[in-house]
């Protein structure tokens, strides 16, 4: 599942697009969801929205997947996100002296390269980052249970960045797809698939050492989106459609 993530080098657009193979997405989407993206290079774009919270009964971080007002992961099940531009050339007097001694170094190292403090850091991006300086325990974690791949995903870009995802317009036909669609062999119709995530929210929170995930209650929609006006003024016609 990390794999997922891998700084290919065939890849040499600054957007990737992912998508789970059970996506339905039409092109308007796609298209809506890659301007967006233009304006927020930095953060994760798209539709699946997730949210987590505080248990207080249990005391734990909790995973739900309920529509609410706010939000504050987008699943690359359907989303843009940046892609490595280049492997970084360090030297070796820089690399002594980065080296990572436990989480609160590997966090401080992954603001400094979202922020372009350094000229090393120029062209290392979000597959790089969660290719070479997550942990192996995590990848690991995240390759036995198939699973979680895209909540950690989420804790990378936001604990880099400081900020919440960004939610594009979402027809429900997504989630009602997604439902009919839980067939044996899609991993949503696991019925462990919800408790790993729950475990995943605190495993990933505790080597992070805080919660790095961000609630917004943004959504951007396009303009003109369900106004009462003709159709041929919209330029995405179809988004609203179902």
């Amino acid at each position: 599942m990390s794999s997922r993530f891998f700084p290919h080098e065939v890849i040499h657009t600054d957007a990737v697009l992912s998508l789970d193979e059970d996506s339905v997405l039409s092109t308007n989407e796609v298209d809506f969801a890659f301007i967006v993206w233009h304006s927020f290079p930095d953060r994760i774009v798209g539709y699946p929205a997730r949210s987590h919270y505080w248990d207080l009964g249990k005391g734990r971080w909790g995973y739900t997947s309920k529509w609410t007002n706010d939000y504050s992961m987008v699943l690359t099940g359907a989303a843009f996100y940046h892609r490595q531009s280049e492997k970084p050339k360090l030297t070796s007097a820089h690399i002594n002296s980065t080296r990572i001694r436990n989480a609160s170094d590997q966090i401080s190292m992954l603001r400094a390269a979202s922020c372009l403090i350094h000229p090393v850091f120029t062209s290392w991006y979000y597959h790089y980052l969660y290719t070479h300086y997550l942990p192996a325990s995590l990848h690991g974690m995240v390759d036995q249970m198939a699973n979680c791949e895209d909540i950690l995903m989420n804790f990378l870009v936001s604990a880099v960045t400081k900020l919440p995802p960004i939610k594009v317009t979402q027809k429900k036909q997504y989630k009602e797809t997604m439902m009919q669609q839980g067939s044996k062999s899609s991993r949503w119709a696991d019925p462990d698939h919800f408790a790993q995530r729950q475990s995943c929210m605190n495993s990933f929170s505790g080597w992070f050492g805080f919660m790095p995930l961000l609630h917004s209650q943004m959504r951007l929609d396009p303009t003109l989106f369900k106004d009462q006006v003709s159709i041929l003024r919209k330029k995405y016609r179809d988004i609203e459609r179902l």
